[in-house]
């Protein structure tokens, strides 16, 4: 599992959920997270669950009985979730040791 902070709250994410138009690259590199942080990954055929993160659709089928602990992004929004679920990985905390630092 993995922790999103939200503007008004956080999610602990427990499956990722694309559609069939989801960029490549995009696709590739949240499989790729899912894979190494234990997540789920599923198409947007499912049934909506606790825990899932949607990204770039909400859920056709309703937000199910907890829409309280569903997210949902799209836009730059995934780019910063995709951040944070790098973060979470923990070769990915010890190699970001290695970068050079952020410009200011």
């Amino acid at each position: 599992m993995a922790r999103i902070q939200w503007e008004h709250g956080a999610l602990d994410v427990q499956r990722i959920v694309l559609d069939e138009l989801t960029p490549h690259w995009m696709r590739s590199t949240l499989q790729g997270l899912a894979m190494t942080l234990g997540l789920g990954f599923a198409g947007r055929n499912v049934t909506p669950k606790a825990g899932d993160l949607w990204i770039g659709r909400v859920p056709e089928k309703g937000w199910g009985g907890t829409p309280s602990q569903i997210g949902w992004v799209r836009g730059d929004g995934v780019y910063r979730v995709i951040t944070q679920l790098r973060q979470a990985d923990p070769i990915y905390a010890i190699e970001a040791q290695f970068d050079a630092p952020a410009r200011v």
